[in-house]
């Protein structure tokens, strides 16, 4: 275990369920405490790799974080002490006001964008049909939590509105050339 959690008699966040049935049942906000940010995701977006998630003191309050996860990863999250409430959500309000979110450790040159699902047997081809567009270098048989769309200048509005028209597109990050 990381030493960003701590024994869960000392902290445990609090969590708001979706009232009645929500449809996006594994889907949760995180919101995180003044001056912590999600610096790598490990599980939060990812099937492996990380063992934890990375979430720091860095002096700057990260947005809130919107992810997918499983009922066991929601309540080991809740026991991280940067953490201030994790809260389930639904489709109708996921679809409201959202943005591009930055990544808060690019430091690279150039620039990226990794779109994230909410369901990790989804595929890139479903997605791309159903949002009427292609991006060179995307495999459309991938069947994984994200893709990237790399070495792209900034993604137009329109685009942006028809990605997240995909009501299975969980977020949009911008992030530096690493993950190229």
């Amino acid at each position: 275990m990381s030493d960003q959690s701590i024994d869960a008699q000392q902290y445990t966040a609090p969590y708001e369920a979706w009232p009645g049935v929500s449809a996006a049942p594994d889907c949760y906000y995180l919101t995180l405490h003044q001056g912590y940010q999600v610096s790598l995701s490990g599980w939060l977006d990812n099937d492996g790799g990380f063992d934890e998630p990375r979430i720091k003191f860095m002096g700057k309050t990260g947005p809130q974080y919107a992810t997918a996860i499983t009922p066991e990863q929601r309540e080991h999250i809740r026991h991280f002490v940067g953490v201030a409430k994790v809260t389930q959500f639904s489709d109708e309000q996921r679809l409201r006001g959202r943005e591009v979110q930055w990544f808060p450790e690019r430091k690279y040159g150039g620039r990226a964008y990794m779109v994230l699902f909410t369901d990790n047997t989804y595929t890139v081809g479903e997605h791309l049909a159903r949002i009427g567009h292609t991006f060179p270098g995307v495999d459309k048989d991938s069947r994984t939590r994200l893709y990237i769309l790399g070495r792209v200048d900034k993604l137009s509005e329109g685009v942006v509105r028809d990605i997240f028209s995909d009501p299975k597109v969980l977020e949009i990050w911008e992030t530096g050339s690493r993950w190229l």
